[in-house]
């Protein structure tokens, strides 16, 4: 008797597994759809980075900027230093010489609700006199499209517009790490724009969202969100409370990439904060972290309960489902280097899923850009 209720109850999570990817593949689809003649034509826009000891990788950035294909008399590009010891402001000066678009600012001082990065954002957006306001981080590269493919997904009803992320292996020697990486953040990407395209987001992408500045305010900006380790999911899930319509789109004139965690420690302490940041997540958004999770572990479950086959034929559905939704993705920005290192994806889940699932409930404070927050 026993044996038959365990075997239901792993039919069960693989059907229930493999019907969430289903409605990920549509919503996918669906919020691709969406795309249209912008409603916005050629509004002022402006760009905001927050970058706090990044002398390494903003001149990357900041060359970037210089190719985007958008009337400079209606873009202006806000750097605000947060803090930095190190080169970050003098090159970000450097690069303000000589174009109108540059603004650097420096980060206003803290408050209870805005801390770190938020505050440094905030600082921007209260200066900021563009009627859309786009986010990304100073390791990332955009391509040159990228504002007005944000702009064409803003429908009347759309206050919040987000893009895929993929990591880019630049300087990194831990190729296969890296590739892992590169793989993780399509198929999470792919979850997001799923739910987003189904009318219920889960998440949006701190390093390449834009949103209107009056639905900003409206909400009360990052300090109306309340505090968080990760502001972008915090200002998201205060839209959605207002009620406003949010878009993720698999857009590869959308697509930004950043780089990779170098170390397992890097890799340790972005996924720590990323879980922690990820407690005010909505009831559907806890129903497919759940899943997944339970997903991660059934395989080892039935390894032990059962047979190195059953084990092989659990693995195989659970990874060819999310390689399916990462392959629909993929088609639809047009890069696929990522699934080369596919069949080691899953392991690669599975492992820090596992690894990371007590910090969700222990974990009371994470260290990001040498500062320590409590949460």
């Amino acid at each position: 008797m026993l044996d038959y209720l365990l075997l239901f109850g792993v039919l069960a999570i693989l059907s229930l597994y493999a019907l969430q990817t289903l409605l990920f593949w549509v919503g996918l689809r669906r919020g691709q759809s969406k795309a249209s003649e912008p409603q916005l034509v050629e509004p002022v826009v402006s760009i905001v980075v927050a970058a706090r000891n990044e002398e390494q990788h903003l001149p990357h950035l900041l060359e970037s900027f210089r190719h985007l294909n958008y009337p400079p008399e209606k873009t202006e590009i806000l750097i605000v230093d947060d803090h930095s010891q190190d080169y970050t402001r003098q090159i970000a000066q450097n690069f303000a010489q000589g174009d109108a678009r540059f603004y650097l600012l420096s980060a206003q001082e803290p408050s209870q609700n805005l801390n770190g990065k938020a505050n440094a954002i905030d600082t921007a957006i209260a200066a900021a006199r563009g009627e859309i306001i786009v986010i990304t981080d100073a390791d990332c590269r955009i391509p040159p499209d990228w504002l007005r493919a944000h702009l064409k997904y803003y429908s009347k009803s759309i206050a919040m517009v987000g893009g895929f992320v993929l990591t880019e292996n630049s300087v990194s020697t831990h190729k296969l790490f890296a590739s892992l990486q590169a793989l993780d953040w399509l198929y999470l990407c792919a979850v997001g724009a799923g739910g987003a395209g189904r009318g219920r987001a889960l998440s949006i992408f701190g390093n390449n969202f834009s949103f209107r500045k009056s639905a900003y305010l409206q909400v009360g900006g990052f300090a109306g969100a309340g505090f968080s380790v990760i502001e972008d999911f915090a200002l998201m899930r205060a839209m959605q409370r207002a009620n406003h319509n949010i878009a993720l789109a698999a857009d590869p004139d959308m697509l930004v990439r950043t780089e990779p965690a170098l170390s397992v420690r890097e890799f340790y302490h972005q996924r720590k904060r990323w879980v922690l940041g990820g407690r005010g997540i909505s009831l559907a958004g806890l129903y497919a972290l759940s899943l997944s999770f339970i997903s991660k572990i059934v395989p080892l479950f039935v390894l032990f309960w059962a047979d190195i086959d059953a084990f092989l034929l659990v693995f195989a559905w659970l990874a060819v489902a999310d390689f399916l939704l990462a392959c629909s993705a993929a088609r639809q920005i047009r890069y696929f280097k990522p699934l080369k290192v596919a069949p080691l994806h899953f392991f690669f889940a599975m492992a820090y899923s596992i690894a990371f699932a007590p910090i969700f409930f222990l974990a009371k404070s994470v260290v990001w850009k040498g500062r320590r927050y409590k949460t």
